[in-house]
């Protein structure tokens, strides 16, 4: 997925109990964030996706976590926000 819309993909990783990471690929060098999204998913993130869930033309992102038996859902909005 390119994050930043600058062209380049970017790296997304879930760590499990820890905050997540991306790495920003700014086409020669990445530039690593840690909880870039400030998302709640250090309580035991195992796996992400991005996917169009609302049908508005951006990528949304779907996490599951397995130690609370459930997934969580951020849509983002026009703004590139994630809520």
């Amino acid at each position: 997925m390119d994050f930043d819309q600058n062209g380049w993909l970017d790296i997304y990783i879930v760590r499990h109990k820890l905050e997540d990471l991306i790495y920003l690929n700014e086409s020669e060098s990445f530039t690593k964030i840690i909880n870039p999204l400030g998302l709640e998913t250090n309580d035991g993130g195992n796996v992400t996706a991005w996917a169009n869930v609302d049908n508005d033309s951006d990528k949304d992102m779907i996490v599951g976590v397995a130690d609370a038996r459930e997934h969580l859902l951020y849509l983002t909005d026009v703004r590139r926000n994630i809520h």
